[in-house]
């Protein structure tokens, strides 16, 4: 079974949003490991937020579109408004 690598971040209650985030990742692969989470200042976006970010690496048996699927799904649960053109320049 291959691993796969996904890159994390969040600005809007990062902390909480993480420990979801995880335990979302944890129902897809037992086989998780998360590397450093490091907190960083937005950047291109007007926000005074700050950010956590980290990546992720996780063994599935999803296939790519699969995986990208339920990655979305997790995003839309926590909140995620993906149909917003700014979605990307703003918390």
């Amino acid at each position: 079974m291959p691993f796969c690598f996904v890159s994390l971040g969040s600005n809007i209650a990062p902390e909480e949003n993480f420990r979801l985030i995880l335990q979302e990742l944890l129902a897809l692969s037992a086989r998780l490991a998360v590397g450093r989470i490091i907190c960083t200042e937005p950047v291109g976006i007007p926000s005074s937020a700050h950010f956590l970010n980290s990546v992720v690496r996780l063994q599935t048996g999803l296939a790519p579109a699969a995986l990208k699927e339920a990655l979305v799904a997790i995003e839309l649960r926590l909140g995620r408004v993906r149909d917003d053109p700014l979605s990307k320049v703003k918390d």
